[in-house]
């Protein structure tokens, strides 16, 4: 078949296909490309958006129990005044954790298991600071000692436990979801790397071909022309005395 081919058609075929296999190419590197912003944007959003959000919304409830120790340990000593301003300030850094529990909730997780954790988190802060957090602050603005120390000792550990498991179970969440989400970037990028591979491949083989077939095509019209030119002559066709 090749042997019936012009040249002008021989090559009009290898440039088609040529064009085809770049065209195959560019679409599997326009697609990784898509992949690879998509696998970092959700990366990002778990790891940056939503566990920066937990992160800040604990440091704040650690922030008003610290806080909240101080005020007490002011009331003890006399200083009332001190401790109605330190009062103050674990009012402004329960504000704060809700506010950042308020942003990682609002953070759309696109897998189950994180919305479920997700929720579990929001129950068990809200549980801590209904059962722990606002009963210890709303004793230290009455002034009660007595008070502060009856929801530390009896109220608030097992809420604060909850709180803290709902955490452990997201963070180690994220951990196992990120590390999946790499591999499976690793996995796509092989396979394309590979088809890829395979297409420049077959690119150069179908070049190669092309070309001994054009020359063989090529040597034939020659060998036609001489003996067209040995007949003219009154020579005839040998192709052993050219």
């Amino acid at each position: 078949m090749l042997n019936k081919l012009s040249v002008k058609a021989g090559l009009i075929a290898l440039l088609v296909v040529m064009t085809l296999i770049l065209l195959l190419v560019s679409i599997l590197g326009a697609n990784a490309i898509r992949q690879s912003a998509t696998s970092l944007q959700q990366i990002n959003q778990l790891q940056g958006e939503e566990l920066g959000s937990l992160a800040d919304s604990y440091t704040f409830s650690l922030r008003a129990r610290v806080a909240s120790s101080v005020a007490v340990r002011q009331m003890e000593i006399g200083m009332m005044d001190d401790s109605k301003a330190t009062a103050g300030r674990v009012a402004e850094y329960l504000k704060e954790a809700d506010q950042k529990v308020a942003q990682f909730v609002g953070i759309d997780d696109s897998n189950e298991q994180g919305r479920i954790l997700t929720k579990a988190v929001k129950v068990s802060y809200e549980a801590y600071k209904e059962h722990g957090l606002m009963p210890a602050l709303a004793a230290i603005q009455a002034q009660s000692t007595d008070g502060y120390y009856d929801v530390l000792e009896t109220k608030m550990t097992p809420y604060s436990n909850a709180y803290d498991k709902a955490l452990v179970d997201f963070r180690a969440y994220a951990k196992e979801n990120t590390e999946q989400r790499i591999e499976h970037a690793r996995a796509e990028s092989r396979i394309q790397l590979i088809i890829i591979l395979a297409a420049c491949i077959a690119a150069v083989s179908i070049a190669l071909l092309s070309w001994f077939a054009l020359q063989k095509n090529y040597y034939a019209s020659a060998e036609c022309v001489y003996c067209a030119v040995g007949i003219y002559r009154g020579r005839g066709f040998n192709p052993r005395h050219r």
